[in-house]
């Protein structure tokens, strides 16, 4: 099986963009609007390899750190894979690859202090069926399947979401603190120790029909009944097709559709926000 996918994004009422995309596949490397041509065999035929880094743009610079952090991810990923034969060796590696990257930026100008992003990236492989990824952050990863309309799939790296676990590292807050801080996070890609590191290497397996949404946590001005619906109309969608084509045309539409229903859900403080919709299929006619 192979997957498909397509991407977009809207600004919203942010000043500026703090969310940057990347994907790797067949010998390309898609980066802001570009194609960038890989050296045959870099990353083999089978991968696919999709990368959001989300700006803090609370601390500023945002989008500087995720361009720092989505660059560094991919070399360091592309520059490993053949050597090391170990998922989490390749995840781990380029995580702290992009990491380091942010605290040389900061370290050599202490304007950036302070920046970072969160990070989600996942991997398809469509010889196994099986989907890879890591995660820092809030942004989501989400799973659509004939037995599970929609389902987070990844963690939530906030203080409201990881409150156990820091109790449990000693990090103890008064209740109203931690309701102010509960959507704050507590794990970024911004040059320091992660507290969190969400790796999945044992593969999440996935067949025909069956969707992946990467996107940044923008995507939550949606309601979850209206994100779950919009979601399975657009599964709906891409199985009533034939051909390649037909379904990469669908993804593209479900992905603008799924952006304008953010735009539209009337918060008025509407975030960036970068949704990818990933599309398994068994079809092999291109058009």
């Amino acid at each position: 099986m192979q997957a498909l996918w397509s991407v977009s994004q809207i600004q919203g009422k942010r000043d500026y963009q703090e969310d940057v995309f990347a994907a790797v596949e067949s010998d390309c490397i898609f980066y802001a609007g570009e194609q960038y041509p890989l050296e045959n065999g870099v990353l083999p035929a089978q991968y696919t390899l999709l990368v959001i880094a989300d700006g803090m743009g609370g601390m500023g610079h945002g989008d500087i750190a995720a361009s720092i952090i989505v660059e560094s991810f991919i070399e360091c990923f592309l520059n490993i894979f053949n050597q090391k034969n170990s998922m989490e060796a390749r995840f781990s590696e380029a995580l702290e690859s992009a990491n380091t990257a942010v605290a040389d930026k900061i370290r050599e100008n202490a304007e950036f202090d302070g920046m970072g992003a969160t990070l989600i990236a996942v991997l398809w492989d469509a010889q196994d069926n099986k989907a890879y990824w890591v995660s820092v952050g809030d942004s989501l990863l989400l799973a659509s399947t004939a037995s599970r309309p929609l389902l987070q799939v990844n963690e939530k790296h906030t203080w409201g979401m990881q409150a156990e676990a820091l109790r449990a590292r000693g990090n103890t807050l008064p209740d109203d603190v931690l309701q102010k801080r509960f959507h704050a996070l507590c794990s970024a890609v911004d040059g320091q120790p992660m507290a969190f590191v969400d790796l999945q290497t044992e593969g999440c397996h996935l067949t025909d029909g069956d969707f992946l949404v990467l996107a940044s946590d923008g995507v939550e001005s949606l309601d979850s009944d209206v994100l779950q619906e919009s979601v399975q109309a657009a599964r709906r969608s891409f199985m009533q097709y034939e051909t390649l084509k037909e379904q990469s045309d669908s993804l593209a539409a479900c992905t603008l559709a799924l952006l304008e229903d953010t735009e539209n859900s009337g918060n008025e403080y509407q975030d960036n926000t970068t949704v990818a919709l990933l599309g398994v299929t068994k079809v092999t006619t291109v058009s």
